[in-house]
């Protein structure tokens, strides 16, 4: 996944406002010690075939046992396994940030994970005495030990991780990703294990077995796909190769540095094939991404880019400014040079006119990969890529031979699949919502479209077409018991049941929470064997239409992905209603929106 998985963030911002915002940001951005991510629960070789990043919280008893589960994984597989944990305390859990504040401190003296097992063995004691017993318990030096604990840095490493799990659409604890795919919930460790060992055979990446192929890629105009691949930018490869993979990451990003070994050995495989590009995309809850694309930028004017690069990736936890000169001392730069072009953010403006082109592109998230034309996000494995540079030494593809396509897409025959779960089909607005109940965004998609059927009435038709997630094993059998529910005009009340469980559903559990719902069970059961077929054919338009992930949705041509405000959705609505061209610029809202799950 999905940099996440994975499509995570939209925000598209008019030209000047954007240019002006790095100098903003760095303006008032208050500059706190760098924690290195060994400090913060990081452990395994970054270059590690499995990448596991769990994003857990102190007061959750699932939390509990994945932490202890992941320990006994990362002694099993030391060397193939890299374990990033992400600080995500609750609302509902009021003693938890100071937990994960402990941890940290803890591990500023090498004992994080010492630390997080007598917090996770002990769940009701992590009040501050307690805390303070731990840190006598472990023989940490007090002193340093209550001063990191209330040190802005601290807190600041724990915000970062809170905001970076808001802004991948984390609701739940605990939510893992195993190289960009999702789990939540509780997850024994035999599955994981098996998981592990899939992942280690088919390295580097297992969040999607294949590269879209052209019919299901969204394509973008060949006019602004020319502008990416000629404009000045950081490269390697010939200019001439038969293929160019232009790609939107971000330094911060987990995912993107996920990205960078397939396509690190993609280059030294078939380097005279291929062309890789590089665009700037730093998001905007990763407070240090956009100094440390500056410095990348800065290395480059002295031809040390790539070496910039690799250090930044390889140094995610450690970007602020310090940093950043020792790297560059490191790569031997003239650093009155450097330094200058620091201080003046001198590559400012060619950051955000990567970000501007990137969101005309409909970057919403890193990764994001431009590839033959085509919008191509989250990680993809190195056999994906050398099958594709091989097509291509067999069939190059030019961009003046891509067609051009229209800024709508067509609804398709939506009457042969889906059903309709609300409305009528003379209502002015069709909603055609690709959803798929395992979610852990399928309450609050479930929440917002019944809000803009209030709001709409009778002008609006909402029709449900299953699509269910590949990491979520149980979520064929959840879109076939809707379908089922939706017979006995029961549909909303199996999505809000549904939704609301985070245990692995199997024929017993749905039958279960059919009779719940008081369904007729007989008939029931007979339309839960007939559904598979429906809930594959709803699968095959949504393959057809280009969808890669769940949520995303059509109001009448319009189509958006992932979760947005519904401030989004009724700006659409109302335009269509009044017969106006709806244009996508400026209606993205201006603060982080959920992404949608891969």
């Amino acid at each position: 996944m999905m940099a996440v998985p994975s499509a995570t963030l939209r925000r598209l911002t008019a030209g000047l406002m954007l240019a002006a915002l790095p100098a903003m940001l760095h303006a008032t951005r208050p500059e706190t010690e760098a924690i290195p991510g060994t400090a913060r629960g990081e452990v395994g070789p970054a270059g590690a075939p499995v990448t596991m990043i769990a994003f857990t919280d102190f007061q959750c008893p699932f939390s509990s046992r994945l932490f202890f589960t992941l320990r006994s994984l990362e002694e099993k597989y030391p060397a193939q396994v890299h374990v990033i944990l992400k600080q995500t305390p609750l609302d509902i859990h009021p003693d938890a940030p100071l937990a994960h504040r402990a941890a940290i401190a803890a591990g500023m003296q090498g004992r994080y994970n010492a630390m997080a097992e007598l917090l996770y063995a002990n769940q009701n004691h992590i009040d501050a005495p307690a805390i303070d017993g731990y840190a006598a318990q472990l023989h940490l030096d007090r002193k340093r030990f209550h001063r990191d604990l209330d040190s802005p840095s601290v807190a600041a490493a724990v915000k970062t991780d809170m905001e970076e799990g808001r802004g991948f659409g984390i609701t739940v604890t605990p939510t893992l990703y195993v190289n960009g795919r999702i789990f939540t919930g509780v997850q024994t460790e035999s599955s994981l294990a098996d998981v592990i060992g899939k992942a280690i055979a088919d390295a580097p990446a297992l969040a999607r077995a294949r590269m879209p192929d052209a019919e299901e890629a969204v394509a973008i105009d060949p006019k602004l796909v020319a502008e990416m691949q000629t404009a000045p930018a950081p490269a390697q490869g010939s200019a001439s190769a038969p293929l160019t993979i232009v790609e939107f990451t971000d330094f911060q990003c987990p995912y993107c540095r996920a990205a960078v070994s397939p396509m690190e050995q993609l280059m030294q495989q078939r380097g005279q094939q291929v062309r890789w590009v590089f665009r700037s995309f730093p998001l905007d809850f990763h407070q240090d991404s956009e100094l440390a694309n500056e410095a990348a930028l800065a290395a480059g004017e002295q031809g040390k880019f790539w070496p910039m690069h690799d250090l930044l990736f390889a140094n995610q936890s450690a970007l602020k400014q310090g940093n950043l000169r020792d790297y560059a001392q490191r790569l031997g730069l003239n650093m009155q040079q450097f330094d200058a072009a620091l201080q003046t953010h001198k590559f400012a403006a060619a950051i955000a006119a990567d970000r501007v082109l990137g969101q005309r592109v409909g970057v919403s998230g890193t990764p994001t990969f431009v590839i033959d034309g085509k919008v191509v996000d989250g990680v993809r494995s190195l056999p994906e890529l050398l099958q594709l540079a091989d097509a291509h030494q067999k069939a190059p593809m030019s961009v003046a031979a891509t067609s051009e396509v229209a800024t709508e897409v067509a609804p398709g025959p939506v009457l042969q699949t889906g059903r309709t779960v609300a409305g009528t089909e003379s209502a002015p607005l069709t909603l055609t919502w690709y959803s798929d109940v395992r979610s852990p965004l399928a309450a609050r998609q479930a929440a917002l479209v019944q809000s803009l059927i209030a709001r709409y009435g009778k002008k609006l038709r909402v029709v449900y077409t299953a699509f269910p997630v590949a990491a979520h094993p149980d979520a064929e059998l959840g879109a076939a018991a809707l379908i089922a529910a939706a017979g006995q005009e029961r549909f909303w009340p199996m999505f809000n049941l549904l939704a609301s469980r985070r245990d692995t559903l199997d024929r017993t559990a749905v039958l279960q929470a059919a009779g719940t719902l008081q369904l007729q069970q007989d008939t029931f059961a007979s339309a839960l064997n007939a559904a598979s077929a429906a809930v594959q054919a709803d699968a095959a338009e949504a393959t057809r239409r280009g969808i890669l992930g769940a949520p995303v949705m059509f109001l009448n041509k319009q189509r958006v992905d992932g979760l947005q405000r519904e401030e989004f959705y009724v700006a659409i609505a109302d335009k269509e209603l009044k017969g106006l061209p709806v244009s996508q610029a400026g209606l993205y809202p201006a603060s982080p929106a959920s992404g949608s799950v891969r």
